[in-house]
């Protein structure tokens, strides 16, 4: 402290107990500001003001550097998993592509909001359990060959490992554009047909992409989408259009929060839990314990990087425009898909958007009953899509918790059956539309084929 303000005049300055002590009183702040020789109160208090900005600035930057370290550190800890791949766009994007890299289905799975390819590390493992223990239980050679999948799952720019988009720092990108942006990741890595996954936000984004690429997708399982009657929906006194800021505030948050991270003040905020850290740290220690244990190190650190927070509030800011596209262009009538096999996964109704990871919230009853009336109507955009809901989970939970990935992950392997019976009738010239109605009606899932709300327990797989 008395090397940076040296030269500031509090040479003179008799603070002795400043190096000497730790606590600072009023008493003594008193004593300080009238100790200064030869000097009136305007001049002294003057001189304390230049002192404490010295002693503020050289603060900040002893924690901007102990944080670039840090970053450095954490950086180069963690090697990314996947392979990197450049989009006509110019996009560099990291993806993990698992499975058998000759199948003709593809899985893709596609994240909410802040959501990268760590998010759905449960539920992929359980996807390659249960297709290594259908081929194992086929004794057919043929069979074996036709029971191949791929699995991919991918980092938005500015995600995990995948580098910050230079237009996505400018504005926000709404659902239409990550849907080309994800037809165009499917061109590169060479997949013709996928089944979708997509969770929450990412629900409005495979809407696009289906309407879009229609003849590129095989199967969709939507996991607690968003729907654009959401823009009406009142949480309290307030729309969701509320709630989700507007592009303006966005950017205003973006200033804020890239500020706050070079400056290292972010990481002492999450420390200290206060506001711009507090939550990232609360979602950290909520989310963490339920992930694989050789991925949770990972996690917390991307998860708190510069670029990951930034795109995250970015995509909350295209939250409302996405809403209204989707309702502007996009058929909602039954039947808009035709006859893809189409999953609903939505929450339990008693637990609300709590679930599991949040055991002690619970829903607005008539909130609840209006959401599953939404998935309802998603399900009745196939003629043979269906409505489940996992008892227990709440938003989040069936991508994070073990216990509600697994189920999610038998919903996901029912479609992709469906879709390998599909390609067997169709290569021995049978009828395909009827193939595709039975294999959704025999599904393991509770509820008959339709539109019919099932209770799922985690354990029914």
């Amino acid at each position: 402290y008395l090397y940076c303000i040296r030269g500031t005049g509090f040479a003179k300055i008799r603070c002795t107990f400043f190096v000497a002590e730790n606590l600072i009183t009023p008493q003594r702040l008193w004593e300080f500001a009238f100790s200064v020789r030869g000097m009136g109160a305007i001049s002294a208090l003057r001189h304390i003001l230049v002192g404490c900005s010295s002693a503020a600035i050289v603060a900040v930057g002893l924690c901007a550097g102990t944080h670039a370290v840090l970053c450095a550190i954490e950086r180069r800890r963690h090697k990314p998993k996947g392979k990197f791949v450049t989009l006509k766009a110019g996009s560099k994007i990291h993806y993990i592509d698992e499975g058998d890299p000759n199948a003709d289905i593809c899985i893709v799975f596609e994240g909410g909001i802040g959501m990268w390819s760590l998010s759905w590390a449960w539920v992929r493992r359980f996807i390659l359990q249960n297709v290594q223990e259908e081929v194992l239980k086929d004794g057919n050679a043929d069979d074996v060959v036709s029971k191949r999948v791929r699995l991919i799952s991918y980092d938005r720019p500015g995600l995990g490992f995948s580098p910050s988009d230079r237009h996505l720092r400018q504005r926000s990108h709404t659902c239409d554009e990550h849907a080309a942006q994800l037809n165009d990741l499917l061109e590169s890595i060479n997949v013709q047909k996928a089944i979708l996954v997509g969770h929450s936000f990412a629900g409005l984004t495979l809407r696009a992409f289906a309407q879009a690429f229609s003849d590129k997708v095989c199967g969709m399982v939507l996991v607690e989408p968003s729907h654009p009657a959401q823009a009406t929906m009142s949480h309290g006194k307030q729309a969701t259009y509320e709630i989700f800021p507007s592009a303006e505030e966005t950017a205003l948050r973006l200033r804020r929060l890239a500020l706050l991270h070079r400056t290292g003040l972010l990481r002492l905020f999450r420390a200290l839990g206060i506001r711009e850290g507090a939550s990232i740290s609360n979602q950290n220690r909520l989310l963490a314990p339920h992930f694989p244990a050789d991925v949770v190190p990972e996690y917390l650190d991307q998860s708190f990087a510069l670029e990951g927070m930034c795109t995250m509030l970015s995509e909350h800011g295209a939250f409302y425009e996405s809403l209204a596209f989707i309702g502007r262009t996009t058929p909602s009538q039954y039947g808009a898909l035709g006859q893809l096999p189409l999953v609903v996964v939505g929450r339990d109704p008693a637990k609300g958007g709590g679930g599991r990871l949040f055991p002690n919230a619970r829903g607005n009853p008539e909130k609840e009953r209006q959401i599953q009336s939404w998935h309802q109507d998603l399900a009745e955009l196939s003629t043979c899509g269906k409505h489940v809901t996992i008892a227990g989970s709440g938003h989040g939970s069936p991508l994070f918790c073990k216990q509600d990935a697994k189920p999610l992950a038998g919903v996901i392997f029912d479609v992709l059956r469906c879709v390998w019976d599909s390609q067997r009738l169709l290569s021995s010239g049978d009828d395909v539309d009827k193939g595709v109605s039975l294999s959704i009606s025999g599904s393991v899932l509770k509820g008959s084929m339709g539109h019919v709300v099932g209770l799922m327990e985690p354990e029914a797989r």
